[in-house]
């Protein structure tokens, strides 16, 4: 199952990660999709979607001006309390390691300081909400780390 991961840019320095809460295509997110008439992809990237707004909660993140996001493929009985808090959210029950990680999603530098602002501003979050990040593949992701000195 695909899942998406919010993370911190400090994190691409770890070997693992052992994340809480993930997103996914969860039923909420497909109900959502059927409704609108989405594929199963399209309701992967509303989960996404969710995914990066939840990266804005880290402060490197909003000093950045960059939300960060990877999707992993992992086993689906790891994944519980689907839709827990709020759609697409899940549990994750284990690490992820690189090797299941299949892509990272950036913001565009563009994105400046409305990362920042969307945290407290809610016109600046509806703004970044309509905002798709940019996808990496994991080869890339000696570039996407140097995203963090720029």
């Amino acid at each position: 199952m695909r899942i998406f991961i919010p993370l911190d840019f400090s994190s691409l320095e770890n070997e693992e990660f052992e994340p809480t809460k993930v997103f996914a295509m969860t039923p909420k997110v497909a109900k959502l999709g059927a409704e609108y008439g989405y594929d199963d992809e399209d309701c992967e990237g509303i989960a996404m979607d969710y995914a990066a707004m939840a990266s804005c909660d880290y402060e490197t993140n909003q000093k950045l001006g960059r939300r960060l996001v990877v999707a992993a493929e992992v086993a689906e009985d790891l994944i519980s309390n689907l839709d827990y808090d709020g759609f697409g959210s899940a549990t994750f029950k284990s690490r992820v390691t690189w090797p299941q990680i299949v892509s990272l999603h950036v913001d565009a530098s563009s994105q400046g300081d409305l990362v920042a602002r969307a945290v407290e501003n809610e016109s600046a979050w509806d703004e970044l909400s309509a905002v798709y990040l940019e996808w990496f593949d994991v080869s890339e992701l000696a570039f996407v780390k140097s995203l963090m000195t720029k």
